[in-house]
């Protein structure tokens, strides 16, 4: 059970405190509304919670989807989102702009996806091959991260030509965002 978590257990009665003051979000039929006249725009960051594209963009509710993963890399799961995102604001014209946004001392930067593939083959031994095969998004270069991802949502057959991509490195010690182009 959750409430057995001490740190879960205060999550919930923090949410007891947000509910008294929540103001319910837009039913679906309602959410075309939030979505711009310029389209969706979908963001793709690292779940790291030393960032928040959020804030660090100063975001407004119905501004952008947040997509989070681990390094913010751009994989088959990720285009699936971009794609039902997409799909879900056609009316809207669709997702036009998606922004990867990666950050200084990224987690991805510190392990290997070989560390990650020899921790999971001593879990599930019998699973090796198909662990060998596997990649995580381990990140040697962080500009070079967002520029590779950059160019494999621009080489997607599933996106709209016309969907700008955007690439940011923000920078966890400052705050400050630097654009990373192509």
């Amino acid at each position: 059970m959750a409430t057995e978590s001490k740190k879960v257990a205060s999550w919930l009665t923090r949410n007891k405190e947000y509910a008294e003051s929540y103001t319910a979000a837009p039913n679906w039929a309602d959410f075309g509304k939030m979505v711009s006249d310029e389209g969706a725009t979908m963001i793709v960051c690292c779940f790291d919670p030393r960032q928040n594209p959020t804030a660090f963009f100063g975001l407004k509710p119905g501004d952008a989807a947040i997509l989070a993963n681990a390094g913010g890399r751009i994989n088959d799961n990720t285009l699936r989102s971009i794609e039902c995102l997409d799909q879900l604001t056609a009316a809207k014209g669709g997702v036009t702009t998606i922004v990867v946004a990666h950050h200084t001392d990224c987690g991805m930067t510190h392990i290997t996806d070989e560390e990650i593939k020899t921790k999971l083959k001593e879990r599930a031994p019998e699973k090796a091959r198909d662990i060998e095969g596997m990649e995580f998004g381990e990140i040697t270069d962080l500009k070079k991260a967002v520029s590779e991802d950059m160019k494999i949502l621009k080489a997607s057959p599933y996106l709209s030509k016309s969907v700008k991509v955007l690439g940011f490195l923000f920078d966890i010690f400052d705050g400050t965002l630097e654009e990373i182009k192509l």
